[in-house]
């Protein structure tokens, strides 16, 4: 339930060109999942939130 909310509230706040691509939000998403999945002390870096996500699909 917690990760619904929160993919409602990215679809909602995020705008469709600072994804870059639909494999950058399912990527982003993915991670998310994962996020909220861990342990309550468990930590995720932004390097590790940010894994494979192209930057070369955003438009700068």
């Amino acid at each position: 339930q917690v990760y619904r909310l929160l993919r409602a509230c990215l679809h909602r706040l995020v705008p469709p060109g600072l994804w870059g691509s639909p494999h950058n939000k399912r990527r982003f998403l993915k991670n998310v999942k994962k996020l909220v999945s861990l342990g309550k002390h468990a930590r995720l870096s932004l390097q590790e939130l940010m894994w494979k996500m192209k930057v070369q699909d955003c438009i700068w």
